[in-house]
């Protein structure tokens, strides 16, 4: 028994095992599948975000599908409908809403029972894997549907799972070890995938390599192939896969995607295989048009690049090139071009021939690409003749500009010659000039006139020169090709011209210098006078009264000697200048001395008297000085004594000390100061001394100051003692206390009681007593010491202590009062502050009560810091109230604090109070909205129409949504009422019932909302099904009544529209199967559930449902049967009307009889007649087959088989007769080809012969212009006719070969070649006439041309004549007389080409057609030359009398200067002081008598010329009387002084020779007296007393006479030779001395004229060196001379000739020394002028610069232009500046500083400028460059704009079409408007792209910019839009023309039918015997009428 239990325990236990392990199993099972459809579905959902594009990824499904947003846009995607905006919130409810708004969507589309929302928030993963499947099964299975045609009948019956098995099973029959029979276990080998694939795609997968037993390898290779190859994307992971039994969803859905990718591939091949039908039979029309495009292609591309050649304008620049340029482009006219138009012809044809095989099969019509249309090809066509026609002009226009400037040159070359003819006669009137230096200031003026009269014919003259260079730099714009000759001698003009300005210039110059020596004397008497005028003014006396009257007066007189000084400035400069001028000796230099040295004394002597006047008035101002510095000295003291009288002693002893400090500091400032008191006393000593007449008053000052200063020394003393006292006492009541204190503490000591306790202890007390007593002792005399002190100083510290107490006391008084008037205060704002209680009823008052307190608590918490300074002062001034201040302010303090305290508590109270009754009154609100909500949802009913149902449910939904949001605001209020409790406490219990309250309130209405809504729900399917239904049975009976339809199409695209429509309607069919089943499920559904009230009708809609769906299966198959039959009778019926129309056609086509009347069109008829050709070979094909395909059916028995072979016997009897009549059309093209190339040819050369008439018929040649021109053009044409003669023989013999084969056009051709060649040869004589006159004419033109270079000269001959200049001096008359002369000579000259001409033209008149012009224009100018000769011999006359005129005046004037200079020596009375002085003035006056009488024929001569020319000659007769009068009378007083003259030096001679002879004879009678004496008697007789003594002693004095006479006559000729070696000495030495001034002169020159001039002057002075060098050594060798004879001067003379030789030693080295540095001046100055040149150009170039941009296109482009030419020159000159630097830094070393600073200045100023100028020249371009582009996008917009206005009227114009061609046409024009419209997109992407990038740049205006982009854009946008709208109304119209015609079309079918029919009737009638014929049935009377009506409308209609 025991063991039978054990077994059964045993048993139940295995058992419970057995079940534990399967649950397991099934668990583990379960957890895998889930894991697999996990993965899966999360693939699934990554696979669909990608293929949107949606950047999102999965990972994990149940976590982030939480938030419901994922969730939604998934469905988004997958529906392709917009879903509700998610919430972006992170709170649960916001999750709910989201997924809410998923299941929401998602159960409009299939049912969804168990899941919500919740669900999917809370991770459910089994619902969530759900949900997953539904949508999966929704939007990915449901689709699938099986293909009836390979699935048969069961096809449309299988649901979206059973189909896709079905699929799969059907793909994978065949293949071995498949065996598809679920989606789980039949997919776990992975064979069933490689199947699938195979089936499909057999290229990717070998399936034979594939193993059962490798499940893993076969599943990986699988799903390897689809991601890679197929792009399905992988789902599953094999190893999930190979399992006994997967996850049967997963790979569902996996394979799903296989369905739908071999689904969308077979429909793709489907497609194809109808493309290819298509393609194959469009290859040939293709292959047409490929051909016509191509020929288009190449024939475009050849005009294009004509059109490029055409277009270049690069010609050649010399006249022959060009001539063999315009030979090419007539080649290019003649032979190049005719081959390209027949092309054109060809290519037409072709697009007939395209255009008439598309009629004939039936297709549309071929539009060629664009830009390849006949329209373009003709456009281009247009525009290669324009630039053709461009290109002939632009060659003439440069034939012409080149023979223009062949003549511009040849004008140059003689302008050129008599320019140099000019310049080479003015350069010798110049040089002339520059030799003669005027000799007074009359002379000068004189100069001065002339040198103004050649400046100004120069001038007038610079027009000319201006005007050749002009022509030469037209030469050079013209790019003649000898420019640079041109060039070379304009520039040699230019030079030569430059440089006889500069001469003139010169002499200009050097006048001027002249006329500074007048300018110097004229401000030397303007300085005198300011001098003068000064003079009074410091010669003053007054000095002033004050000091500032004296300061006025001193800077006044500074003033006046800055003035001085300023003139003494320019009487330096005078100086300088006189100096300057004397030694250039080109004025006066004695007058200017002098004048010079009375203004150099008048100004010392005023510089004098300045000085004298600045001393006193400086003495005045001294002493005012002192008077001041006194007065401020005093009030100093005055105010140090107020101080110091004034000050106090102080309240203690600090302040004591104190006061002590700054009474020594007061003290020292008073020592300090005395030194200043001092210096005062000290100079108020000095000028007494110096001014007596002020003493007293400055003694009074100084006494005054010496007694104050002793008042504040005694007064400072004072205080001084007064401190010290007072810092006594104080110092004795410290001492005092401090004893007080020490007494105090002693006596305390004296007064114990203590004495010990022991005797230790009274020991100790004993010995400190001893101790005491000592130190009372040792303090006693201090004590003692204090009591004298107290006895000195009681008096005055009783005082000093009282008055500090009382001080002290009242402002201790005040601050207690301060403190008590605080305290009320805060006792009032206590009260106040008790007062506030706030409640929830007066929260708003209290609040304001608050803040009045507050902002009086903050103006008493300033009160309170002040009585805290004040207690803090207090404590320290008073250390005695110390504790009293203390306990005012801590009381003060508490009382504040307390204050403090109130008003928090306060603050919070109030707070508290305001938030609760802020949150009281939101629950009252909240309370109110949910009873609100509670009303209206009561108010809520339930309707019966569908209309208020949804009403209904919109309004629930909003009621949910108000309801969530009251939910959220009561959850924020319970937030905030948890605070509340927490700070109020005693409003918790409120608080809480009121949020109990709501929230009761919120479960209440949410409740019955749910209620509400299911309620709803319910009536809302009841009604749906109703309403889905009974729309079923509908559509389900309107499918019907389409298939029970007899209608058969009436062709092939009716009867297969038809079929299509029948398969549509099967597809639409198969779509509303679901909604078939989800109706019948819904129905299903509501009847079993509970309210329901429409049962019986539900049950009957879905009987009823399932009736009408069998019933449409059945009718779809009958209808289908009946349309395939009828789509090949019609397909059959097209094919024979397609061969019927093209035979219609190509009879048409043989039929036209308008063979055309050009050769174009006839080679364009064989043409397309070649191409009609081979469209008749490709038309038999099509009739073979059709006959063919005929056969098919007849053999097959259709039921039309007897019409099927009616008509193929028809289109064979019309085959036969197209053959024929293509046969002869043929040859009738080929003979009128022939006749149109003879007319075409013909009718060019007459065309051309008419042409070349009318030009030889032209009597241009009437008019002598351009007729070198007009005679080189003849030419070209004479060429041009020989070279079309051989044509003209070509097309003669032509012609004769015509009419020799019998044409039919023979005659015509006769009278063409007749006509032909009678224009020919009048057209020969009419060009040989033409080039003859033209010859003439081209001879008459050079004949005006000589006449017109004799015009030139007889005008200028004229102007000369005119010019009633005679001269203003001899120099000036004799240069008119020559000028007169030569042009005497040039009038000869032009006589002997006047006679020529006139022979010339009385030659070339003979025979001329112009003959009598030509004489009348010859005698013309000869009559006017005939009419200068006499005015020009007259003016000969004139100009030769002035001549002598001004010879006479010369000669007078030379004359009277001779006569003056002998004047002065014939009127001498020095006659001589001895006999030979005498017989030498003597001799010397007899030479003088001489000369005089040997020019007395002279004068004869010059009297005589005066005197001829007195009679009759037109001069001033009377000046030349007077002046012959004064010469006579002259020339008389000379010879009567000479008479007086030699009279008294004869007189003088004989005085001297009686003088002698008396010395003689006195010498004579001592001899004899002598010789007397000797003959006396003896001695004896006379004493020697008596003779011989006085004998002696005359002897003795007659000797010491001779003696003393020979002596003095030696003396008297050593004095002479050495006063005439002494005035050459003094003479020596002055001019070294004046030549060592100038050499010493520091002045080399301001300026490189300057310079130039110093050079002159320094030659000058090197010739006078050399001169005066030879005079030196004359003067050397007679002091040698003097010496050697042994002169009494001897040692004088050698000292002057030292001095001498140093001298002229000293004078060389000086004039060495100033040679050098005058190169080096020349160098430096040469440095700075081309320094200043090269600023001044750049400036100029700089100036050059526009600074202002054009306002359009083309002046910015010419600025850009002028600025390239300004950039090229400035290249050139870059290299000169950098030459002209380094020069410069060359002459550094040879500068002065000033100098070396100034070119450095200049340098770096050249640098700088030329910097300047190129940044100047870059912005300039810059701006220029930005300023074209913006013109260039403003241009191109407005010609775009222009362009798109035109666009748009074009297109708004309205057109009137009256038939279908026009419409067509216009259509078609239309359409190629449209590839113009695209071509100018181009256009607008570069004005677009240049507006973009003048934007980027932000240099320019942005918003005319971005407006003008914009309205481009508008005007674009209008113009596609307007294009697109006529496209539309075109399109209408032509549809509306194609009705009409259809309509007449079949109202001419009608009609014919009625006549047919009318005539079968009648003939029934007849034979039927029912008599006449009456009218129709009323079926053709209705069709008539029809008709009628229908061509009555199309009448009416083609008025639109």
């Amino acid at each position: 028994m025991k063991m039978a239990l054990t077994t059964e325990e045993v048993k139940r236990k295995n058992g419970t095992m057995e079940e534990e392990y399967v649950q397991g199993q099934f668990k583990k099972l379960q957890e895998q599948r889930m894991t697999m459809q996990k993965k899966t579905f999360t693939n699934w959902i990554n696979n669909v975000f990608y293929k949107h594009g949606v950047d999102i990824r999965i990972h994990d499904l149940y976590t982030e599908l939480k938030d419901g947003i994922y969730l939604l846009q998934l469905l988004e995607l997958l529906s392709a409908e917009q879903l509700p905006r998610a919430n972006k919130g992170k709170m649960r409810v916001h999750f709910l809403e989201n997924n809410s708004k998923a299941i929401q969507f998602l159960k409009t589309k299939v049912q969804v029972k168990v899941i919500g929302p919740e669900n999917i928030v809370d991770g459910d993963r089994t619902l969530i894997l759900g949900l997953m499947w539904i949508i999966i099964l929704r939007f990915q299975i449901a689709s699938i549907r099986l293909d009836k045609e390979e699935f048969g009948a069961k096809a449309n019956v299988l649901s979206a799972n059973d189909a896709l098995l079905v699929w799969c099973q059907y793909k994978t029959a065949s293949y071995p070890n498949v065996n598809v029979k679920d989606f789980s276990k039949s997919w776990s080998d992975g064979l069933a995938f490689n199947a699938l694939i195979h089936a499909h795609r057999p290229d990717l997968i070998q399936y034979s390599s594939l193993r059962h037993d490798q499940p893993i390898s076969n599943l990986n290779n699988a799903f390897t192939v689809a991601e890679k190859q197929l792009g399905i994307t992988k789902l599953l992971d094999a190893e999930d896969v190979a399992v006994p039994f997967p996850d049967e969803r997963s790979i569902m859905t996996y394979v799903s995607f296989y369905y739908h990718y071999f689904s969308r591939l077979k429909q793709d091949q489907t497609v194809q295989k109808r493309l290819t039908k298509i393609v194959f039979f469009l290859k040939e029309t293709d292959d047409l048009k490929f051909q016509y495009e191509q020929m288009v292609s190449e024939l475009l591309k050849w005009i294009k690049l004509k059109v490029v050649e055409l277009d270049d304008r690069f010609f050649p620049n010399s006249l022959k090139e060009m001539r063999l340029l315009m030979g090419s482009f007539k080649t290019f006219r003649i032979v190049e071009k005719p081959p390209k138009y027949r092309e054109k012809g060809i290519i037409e044809a072709n697009f007939f021939h395209i255009r008439t095989k598309q009629r004939a099969h039936n297709q549309r019509a071929y539009l060629p690409p664009e830009g390849k249309t006949l329209r373009d090809l003709e456009k281009e066509w247009v525009v290669l003749e324009k630039a053709e026609h461009n290109r002939g002009k632009a060659i003439q226009e440069e034939l012409l500009r080149l023979e223009r400037v062949e003549q511009l040159v040849q004008r140059f070359l003689k302008k050129a010659a008599v320019r140099e003819a000019y310049l080479e006669d003015m350069r010798g009137i110049i040089t002339k000039q520059n030799d003669w230096q005027p000799e007074s200031v009359e002379a000068h003026q004189a100069a001065t006139r002339k040198l103004e009269a050649i400046e100004a014919d120069m001038l007038s003259r610079d027009l000319r020169f201006k005007a050749l260079s002009k022509m030469a730099s037209e030469i050079k714009q013209e790019n003649y090709h000898g420019k640079i000759q041109i060039e070379k001698k304009q520039n040699d003009i230019a030079h030569q011209w430059q440089d006889l300005m500069t001469q003139l210039q010169r002499q200009k110059h050097s006048l001027q210098a002249m006329q500074e020596g007048l300018v110097l004397l004229r401000d030397i008497d303007t300085i005198t006078e300011e001098l003068r005028g000064l003079k009074s003014l410091v010669s003053a006396q007054h000095c002033g009264k004050q000091l500032l009257e004296a300061v006025d007066l001193l800077q006044k007189h500074k003033l006046v000697a800055s003035q001085i000084s300023s003139l003494g400035e320019r009487v330096r400069h005078i100086t300088e200048r006189t100096e300057v001028i004397v030694k250039s000796k080109s004025f006066k230099p004695d007058v200017l001395q002098s004048k010079h040295r009375m203004l150099q004394q008048l100004h010392q002597n005023l510089v004098d008297l300045c000085k004298t006047r600045q001393y006193q008035l400086e003495s005045a101002l001294k002493l005012f000085e002192f008077f001041h510095e006194c007065k401020e000295e005093e009030l100093w003291l005055s105010d140090k004594l107020k101080l110091v009288m004034a000050g106090h002693l102080g309240r203690d002893l600090s302040h004591i000390a104190a006061s002590l400090q700054s009474h020594k500091a007061l003290q020292a400032e008073c020592d300090s100061h005395q030194l200043i008191c001092s210096k005062i006393i000290c100079k108020g000593r000095e000028l007494g001394q110096k001014n007596p007449s002020n003493q007293r008053s400055i003694q009074k000052e100084t006494d005054n100051i010496q007694k104050l200063w002793q008042q504040l020394q005694d007064e400072v003393a004072r205080r001084k003692t007064s401190l010290e006292a007072a810092s006594l006492v104080k110092q004795y009541f410290a001492d005092i206390d401090e004893v007080e204190s020490w007494m105090q503490e002693q006596q305390t000591l004296l007064a114990s009681k203590d004495y010990g306790k022991d005797e230790s202890s009274a020991e100790a007390l004993l010995h400190r007593h001893f101790r005491l007593e000592k130190e009372i002792a040792a303090y006693s005399s201090e004590i003692s010491h204090l009591d004298e002190q107290a006895h000195s100083v009681a008096k005055q510290a009783a005082s000093v202590h009282r008055r500090k107490e009382l001080e002290e006391r009242i402002r201790l008084y005040q601050f207690y009062s301060s403190c008590e008037e605080f305290r009320s205060w805060m006792d009032d704002k206590e009260k106040i502050v008790q007062t506030i209680q706030p409640t929830a009823d007066n929260v708003e008052t209290m609040q304001y009560k608050y803040q009045s307190f507050l902002t009086e608590l903050a103006t008493g918490k300033r009160q309170l810091d002040e009585i805290s300074c004040l207690a803090d002062m207090f404590s320290k001034s008073s250390p005695g109230k110390q504790n009293e201040i203390h306990v005012h302010q801590k009381e003060i303090n508490a009382r504040w604090e307390r204050l403090e305290a109130l008003k928090d508590e306060k603050g919070s109270m109030l707070i508290g109070v305001a938030d609760v009754k802020t949150f009281l009154q939101d629950c009252q609100d909240t309370q109110g909205l949910l009873q609100d909500k509670m009303t209206r949802l009561e108010d809520l009913g339930h309707g019966n129409m569908p209309t208020v149902l949804s009403a209904e449910a919109r309004k629930l939904t909003n009621f949910e949504r108000e309801v969530l949001v009251l939910e959220r605001k009561i959850e924020y209020l319970k937030s905030v009422a948890k605070s509340i409790k927490d700070t109020n406490p005693a409003e918790s219990r409120a608080i809480t019932e009121q949020v109990e309250d709501m929230e009761e309130l919120l479960l209440l209405l949410k409740s019955k909302a749910d209620e509400k809504g299911k309620a709803l729900q319910v009536a809302q399917d009841q009604q749906a099904f109703l309403q889905d239904s009974r729309r079923l049975l509908w559509w389900a009976d309107a499918m019907r009544e389409k298939m029970a339809s007899e209608e058969m199409g009436v062709d092939v695209a009716s009867a297969e529209l038809l079929l299509k429509e029948h398969q549509d309607l099967l597809k639409e069919i198969h779509s509303q199967n679901h909604r078939f089943k989800q109706l019948q499920e819904l129905g299903q559904k509501i009847m079993d559930g509970p309210f329901n009230t429409k049962a019986l009708e539900i049950c009957e809609s879905v009987q009823k449902l399932a009736q009408q769906r069998n019933e449409l299966d059945e009718l779809w198959v009958k209808r289908q049967k009946k349309l395939q039959e009828d789509v090949e009778l019609q397909k059959f019926n097209r094919e024979i009307n397609g061969i019927h129309a093209a035979l219609s056609s190509h009879e048409a086509f043989l039929r036209t009889d308008n063979i055309e009347d050009h050769v174009g069109s006839i080679q364009s008829l064989l043409k397309r007649h070649e191409d009609f050709e081979r469209v008749l070979l490709v038309l038999k094909k099509r009739i073979n087959a059709v006959n063919e395909h005929g056969y098919q059916l007849v053999e097959r028995g259709h039921f039309a088989s007897d019409t099927i072979e009616e008509r193929m016997a028809a289109i064979r009897e019309r085959w036969k007769l197209l053959i024929n009549n293509n046969e002869q059309r043929k040859k009738r093209l080929l003979a009128s080809l022939l006749l149109q190339e003879f007319t075409h040819d013909t009718a060019e050369l007459l065309m051309w012969m008419e042409e070349k008439y009318k030009i030889a018929s032209d009597e241009s040649y009437r008019e002598p212009t351009n007729i070198l021109r007009k005679l080189k053009k003849h030419e070209a044409a004479e060429q041009e006719m020989m070279a079309n003669k051989k044509h003209y023989v070509e097309l003669m013999v032509a012609g004769k070969q015509l009419v020799q084969d019998d044409h039919y056009a023979a005659d015509s051709i006769q009278d063409k070649m007749s006509e032909l060649k009678k224009k020919w040869e009048k057209l020969y004589s009419k060009m040989i006439e033409r080039g003859d006159k033209l010859r003439q004419a081209g001879q008459q033109e050079q004949l005006m041309e000589l006449l017109e270079d004799a015009e030139e000269k007889i005008e200028k001959v004229e102007k000369s004549l005119r010019d009633a200049e005679m001269g203003h001096d001899m120099r000036s008359s004799r240069n008119l007389l020559k000028e007169h002369s030569q042009l005497e000579n040039e009038m000869q000259g032009l006589a002997e080409k006047m006679s020529s001409i006139v022979l010339h033209a009385k030659k070339m008149a003979t025979n001329h057609f112009d003959s009598e012009r030509i004489l009348d224009e010859t005698q013309k100018y000869l009559e006017w030359f005939a009419s200068l000769q006499e005015p020009l011999a007259e003016r000969g006359q004139l100009l030769q009398a002035r001549v002598e005129l001004f010879q006479f005046y010369h000669y007078h004037d030379m004359e009277m200067k001779w006569i003056s200079e002998r004047m002065s020596v014939a009127s001498s009375t020095n006659r001589g002081q001895s006999l030979n002085v005498a017989q030498s003035f003597l001799q010397k006056h007899k030479e003088l008598q001489v000369e005089v009488n040997g020019h007395k024929q002279q004068v004869s001569r010059v009297l005589e010329m005066g005197r001829a020319m007195t009679d009759g000659k037109p001069v001033p007769s009377q000046r030349v009387k007077e002046k012959c009068q004064e010469l006579s009378k002259s020339w008389q007083e000379l010879e009567e002084a000479c008479e007086e003259r030699i009279k008294q030096l004869q007189q003088s001679v004989a005085f001297h020779q009686a003088l002698e002879h008396e010395i003689n004879i006195y010498q004579n009678l001592v001899m004899e007296l002598g010789e007397t004496a000797k003959t006396l008697p003896l001695s004896g007789s006379i004493h020697y007393d008596e003779v011989d003594a006085p004998q002696e002693q005359v002897q003795s004095q007659i000797q010491e006479l001779q003696n003393m006479a020979i002596a003095r006559g030696k003396r008297l000729e050593e004095t002479l030779t050495l006063h005439d070696f002494l005035r050459e000495y003094e003479d020596l030495e002055d001019w070294i001395s004046q030549q060592k001034q100038v050499a010493s002169s520091n002045g080399y020159g301001t300026s490189y004229e300057h310079v130039l001039h110093l050079c002159g002057k320094y030659e000058k002075l090197q010739h006078q060196m050399e001169v005066a060098a030879k005079r030196v050594v004359a003067s050397y060798q007679l002091a040698e001379d003097m010496v050697d004879r042994g002169h009494f001067e001897s040692r004088e003379i050698r000292k002057k000739q030292k001095q001498l030789r140093n001298n002229w030693d000293e004078l060389l080295e000086m004039i060495k020394f100033q040679g050098e540095r005058l190169q080096d001046a020349e160098l430096i100055h040469k440095c700075l002028q081309d320094l200043m040149e090269a600023l001044v150009h750049t400036e100029e170039k700089s100036k050059a610069i526009p600074d202002d941009i054009a306002r359009d296109l083309g002046g910015v482009q010419s600025q850009l232009r002028k600025l390239a030419t300004l950039e090229h020159e400035l290249s050139g000159n870059e290299q000169q500046l950098q030459e002209l630097i380094d020069a410069a830094d060359g002459v550094l070393c040879r500068c002065s500083e000033s100098q070396m600073q100034e070119i450095q200045e200049k340098q770096q100023a050249v640098v700088e400028n030329w910097e300047s100028l190129r940044c100047k020249v870059e912005y300039c371009r810059e701006q220029l460059e930005q300023a074209c582009r913006l013109y260039h996008f403003q241009t191109q917009a407005r010609d775009y704009s222009s362009w798109a206005s035109e666009m748009m009227r074009e297109m708004m114009m309205e057109d009137k079409i009256r038939d279908i061609s026009t419409s067509d046409l216009k259509l078609t024009q239309h359409q190629q408007l449209l590839a113009e419209i695209e071509a100018r997109d181009d256009m607008y992407e570069r004005v677009l792209q240049l507006g973009q990038e003048l934007l980027l740049e932000q240099k320019m205006p942005t918003k005319d910019i971005q407006g003008t982009l914009q309205a481009l854009l508008e005007e674009k946008d209008n113009v596609y839009r307007k294009w697109a709208e006529k496209k539309a109304w075109l399109e209408k119209i032509h549809l509306l023309q194609m009705f009409y015609r259809d309509c007449e079309h079949l109202e001419n079918i009608s009609n014919s039918q009625e006549v047919g029919k009318r005539w079968q009737y009648d003939e029934m009638r007849r034979r039927a015997g029912w008599g006449k014929p009456c009218h129709l049935p009323c079926i053709y009377i209705h069709t008539h009428a029809c008709g009628g009506n229908v061509g009555h409308k199309t009448a009416e209609s083609r008025g639109i």
